[in-house]
């Protein structure tokens, strides 16, 4: 093994004279070089780019047309410059990475077409001001339990997380059931009700339309699309504003919609009188067919 060694001072190694490499080889193959213009190579000889730009490329890549009010920091690889200099194209799919007038660059390439005529697009950066800007695609979380931690935003009371780690928007179709038995059924041209989910705070709206019933006895109950926070008998209670119509019964239309927080994943119709008193609507408050308006928000477990 050959060593080159200096243990006093700096080791300078220098391609004397003006345009002269410093060019690292192996077995007769250039591996790694230094250019005169400050550029380094690694695989490859790097372009002669504009003196104001420096940059490492890594493997086989062509010239590349860029700003030269900047002094930038690339990382390149495997591909080629079209004949527009503002089109950057290859023939397989490559990333780049650039710092330059104090942003960072996340670059990415799609395969070129046929034509030679793919560009890069550049889904993410870091400017200058420190904020992340996403500019294709989306933020992607890719394990479960991680997401956007705001600890360093607290502000000390008593909290259990700060970390969001959940959104979610779609449709639900309830079931309407009975607490001791039997049940009803929802007409199809009036079941789907909404939610949107951030983190563990759902809202839910819609309409449901009862159609028929079979057999039921007790409280009127509505599904829920995620099961209710289950906690201290404080914290764990629900309501929402609820509407029945063509009920048939005697009762106001405006009822509520109550989560009791018991762990069980839906929400009874619930009334409070004029006097204060309260009492769950039961099967003997409603007609066969009726319909259910709604607006609700809870905290899922």
């Amino acid at each position: 093994m050959s060593t080159l060694k200096s243990s006093a001072e700096d080791l300078t190694l220098n391609a004397d004279g003006s345009g002269n490499d410093v060019i690292i080889q192996s077995d007769g193959s250039t591996k790694a070089i230094v250019t005169a213009e400050g550029n380094v190579g690694i695989g490859v000889t790097p372009d002669a780019w504009n003196s104001n730009l420096k940059a490492i490329q890594v493997g086989d890549y062509g010239s590349i047309n860029e700003d030269t009010g900047s002094k930038t920091f690339d990382i390149r690889c495997n591909s080629y410059q079209s004949a527009s200099a503002d089109v950057h194209t290859n023939t397989d799919e490559a990333t780049m990475f650039r710092m330059g007038g104090g942003n960072y660059h996340f670059y990415q390439a799609v395969s070129a077409s046929a034509d030679a005529t793919a560009s890069w697009t550049e889904p993410l950066r870091i400017d200058t001001s420190g904020d992340v800007q996403v500019k294709t695609g989306n933020l992607v979380i890719g394990t479960s339990g991680k997401g956007i931690d705001f600890s360093a935003t607290s502000d000390g009371t008593t909290m259990s997380s700060e970390l969001l780690d959940d959104y979610e928007e779609g449709t639900w179709t309830p079931t309407i059931t009975c607490s001791t038995s039997g049940s009803y059924t929802v007409d199809t041209g009036a079941n789907a009700l909404a939610y949107t989910k951030v983190g563990r705070v759902v809202h839910i709206q819609g309409g449901v339309n009862i159609a028929s019933e079979s057999s039921p006895n007790g409280n009127i109950r509505m599904s829920l699309p995620f099961t209710p926070f289950s906690g201290t008998k404080d914290s764990n209670y629900c309501m929402g504003n609820a509407m029945l119509t063509n009920h048939g019964g005697s009762l106001p239309n405006n009822a509520d919609l109550f989560i009791s927080g018991d762990g069980a994943d839906y929400a009874s119709l619930f009334s409070v009188a004029d006097d204060g008193g309260t009492q769950y609507l039961d099967h003997d408050d409603v007609d066969t067919a009726f319909t259910i308006i709604f607006s609700m928000t809870y905290i899922a477990s």
